[in-house]
């Protein structure tokens, strides 16, 4: 067949033939092959150093940000908003959630109202009130008023529907639970393992029967504004009574198992109760608030207008400006105190960094103090770790460190005394270069330079090492040292009493030898390298 080829083919496969051993010839003839060590590596010292207080103090330390916040609710309440998520980079005063905060919502937009009024009466004492401003008084104290009328007419249905409400968890709800409810004396028809809760809550239905006699006389009996603004706040203090009342009845409820008296069936009923009667109770103490609020603003309202109108009919007096001066300024400590209620709603971060927790949602309810999220700079890393007293005059700021066996550091800070939780002195490490592999949280082993040891080691010296260098065989201890070619040589020791992590040796070692730190996992005639 190869004759058969005509002579370009014959030519082209020469050329490939030769083209192939030149690259073969250029690219891998003289190509060494590369074998990775898979040697156990080993530390070797010298006896003498490890007999003295030159060895480094091999400590544990946590990472930690050196700017970092650890953010608390300071309003209880569920999570109606959350804007970030974990892992996100925030900035210093960026909203990361808030709370449920109709009310201080209210409450900010009324204290607003009633800082503008007070800063329009001022201005208008400096200024006076002609023709037509004069009927804008007027009109104005005319719609407060009517203003007033409305709150007070939805004071008293507030009123109204706050008694009817609780009216029907005690003798819809509550009342399933009393063998004899309208007694002097009521009595649960079951029995709560928790003797003094038991005693707490009949006591409480009892309570409960009069605070209901009372809260309807007062209901009735409100006629002016005062009667009524009395009337809210003890409706108010009625509300939490019951609820705490209501609290203690699903305490019983929710640890009381099936019995001949209660059902399983029953207890799914009156679980569900009394869960559904903290929640309506919950929600009406909020809308009484609100009430409130809006009576006593529109109270203030008319107040203002009424002395507006004084003022624009007859002038403004030096005492007046001074009046209205005062009231100014107790305007704007309303409003400061109304903001600072809403902003404790509102969750913010105050430094700059990185989201690393978030455990919080939307529709989650938050205690007031929980943590809610923790803010640091990752990219700026601190190591904290605590020393003895003993170990507190061997170490000094300054003193170099290596932080898990590749990165160097130095010792930036130490605490004055000792913690009294810990009963050691804390430490501050700072690496001397950027350490990406370091994770903010996370525990790391530290070798602190020790201070340079006074005493000078002589053969008269004890020779102590760590137990850590100790080979414990059945019959014999080895301590390891390696001889040129790498090879592990077992030199047999006779120990002597430990002394906190070394242990004293009699025979066997001479401060001139140099031997393997960590014995664990080596064997005599071992090839090792020495790192």
């Amino acid at each position: 067949w190869f004759r058969q080829l005509g002579i370009i083919q014959i030519l082209t496969i020469g050329f490939i033939i030769v083209g192939f051993l030149v690259i073969k010839t250029i690219f891998f003839a003289d190509s060494p092959i590369v074998e990775e060590s898979n040697l156990k590596q080993v530390s070797v010292r010298s006896v003498a150093t490890l007999s003295s207080n030159a060895e480094p103090l091999s400590i544990i330390g946590s990472v930690e940000s050196k700017n970092e916040a650890d953010i608390r609710a300071q309003s209880q309440g569920e999570i109606t908003a959350v804007y970030s998520s974990i892992g996100e980079k925030v900035f210093a005063g960026q909203i990361l959630a808030q709370t449920e905060n109709a009310v201080q919502r209210a409450s900010l937009l009324q204290a607003q109202g009633v800082y503008e009024a007070a800063e329009a009466n001022l201005s208008k004492l400096t200024s006076g009130a002609r023709g037509e401003e004069q009927d804008i008084l007027f009109l104005s104290v005319s719609q407060a008023e009517d203003k007033l009328e409305q709150a007070k007419v939805s004071a008293l249905n507030a009123l109204e529907n706050a008694f009817a409400t609780v009216d029907d968890i005690i003798f819809n709800k509550a009342d399933k639970l009393f063998s004899n409810p309208f007694a002097q004396r009521p009595l649960l028809n079951f029995t709560v393992a928790d003797q003094n809760l038991q005693t707490k809550i009949e006591d409480g239905r009892a309570s409960i029967k009069r605070l209901l006699e009372k809260w309807r006389l007062d209901i009735d009996n409100a006629k002016t504004i005062e009667e009524f603004v009395v009337t809210l706040d003890k409706s108010s203090s009625n509300l939490s009574l019951v609820r705490n009342f209501i609290n203690n009845l699903a305490t019983a409820v929710n640890t009381t198992e099936a019995n001949i008296n209660l059902t399983a069936t029953d207890l799914v009923t009156h679980r569900a109760n009394m869960l559904s009667a903290r929640n309506t109770l919950t929600a009406t103490i909020s809308a009484m608030t609100a009430e409130i609020n809006a009576l006593n603003g529109s109270v203030a309202s008319l107040e203002v207008a009424k002395k507006n109108q004084e003022i624009g009919i007859v002038g403004g007096r030096s005492q007046d400006v001074i009046a209205a001066e005062a009231s100014l300024k107790q305007a704007q400590g309303s409003l400061a105190g109304a903001r600072a209620a809403f902003e404790k709603t509102v969750v913010r971060t105050p430094i700059t960094g990185t989201l690393n927790s978030f455990p919080i949602k939307k529709g989650s309810f938050v205690s007031l103090f929980q943590p809610v999220a923790f803010v640091s700079n990752n990219n700026s890393l601190v190591i904290k770790a605590y020393i003895t007293e003993e170990d507190r005059s061997q170490v000094s700021v300054g003193a170099n460190v290596l932080i898990a066996d590749r990165y160097e550091g130095v010792v930036t800070s130490m605490a004055p005394a000792l913690d009294p939780l810990t009963k050691k002195i804390e430490v501050n490490i700072a690496p001397k270069v950027s350490t990406e592999s370091l994770v903010n949280g996370s525990s790391v082993r530290v070798e602190i330079e020790r201070n340079m040891a006074t005493d000078k080691i002589d053969e008269n010296t004890p020779i102590t090492i760590p137990i850590s260098a100790l080979k414990i065989e059945p019959d014999r201890v080895l301590v390891f040292s390696v001889d040129t070619a790498g090879v592990l040589i077992g030199n047999k020791v006779v120990l002597g009493p430990i002394i906190g992590e070394k242990v004293l040796i009699q025979e066997g070692l001479t401060h001139e030898m140099n031997i393997v730190t960590d014995a664990r996992g080596l064997k005599d005639g071992q090839l090792v390298e020495v790192r």
